[in-house]
């Protein structure tokens, strides 16, 4: 392992190893993000009626969360499937000196949303094949900022990586 590819974070030292990495810890930091505005958007706006955990609880157990495990549970899904579109944006999008890398992140968040809220129909999933339109509209605005976090974060951790090979 290199110097280059570590990474001083809150005075601890994180290893960059490489961009499967750094695109799997950006996913989950939009995926915090993300969350954390969908439970306002859900909890205190009482906007959407489905919150994005729901989602994996649905896919994972069938139904929606019962209990706290059933919660933390399926925000841990959710949040690794973050982490894992996080990576496939990594690889997809050039985002060493690319211009427009947010609107690019937006653009692949809103994507993502789009598909994923196709999935259900294509299945047949029970709770998820009908959205209301608030619900819908929040889940695709939290994607637009979830990739907007992913692009940032990404562009964040690459240049931190470049200084560190200083």
């Amino acid at each position: 392992m290199k110097f280059r590819d570590r990474l001083l974070l809150g005075g601890r030292e994180v290893v960059l190893l490489d961009r499967l990495i750094r695109g799997l810890m950006a996913g989950i930091a939009g995926g915090i993000v993300m969350n954390v505005l969908d439970f306002a958007s859900y909890y205190i706006f009482q906007f959407s009626n489905l919150l994005l955990l729901d989602w994996a609880s649905i896919v994972t157990y069938g139904h929606r969360p019962l209990n706290l495990t059933e919660y933390i549970f399926s925000l841990i899904n959710q949040l690794g499937w973050a982490g894992f579109l996080g990576v496939i944006f990594a690889f997809v999008v050039p985002y060493r000196g690319s211009k427009y890398l947010l609107f690019k992140g937006a653009v692949y968040g809103f994507i993502a949303c789009f598909f994923i809220t196709a999935a259900p129909i294509f299945f047949q999933l029970p709770y998820l094949k009908e959205l209301s339109t608030n619900t819908a509209i929040s889940h695709r605005i939290t994607s637009i900022i979830w990739g907007i976090v992913v692009a940032q974060t990404l562009y964040w951790l690459e240049g931190k990586r470049k200084e560190a090979a200083l």
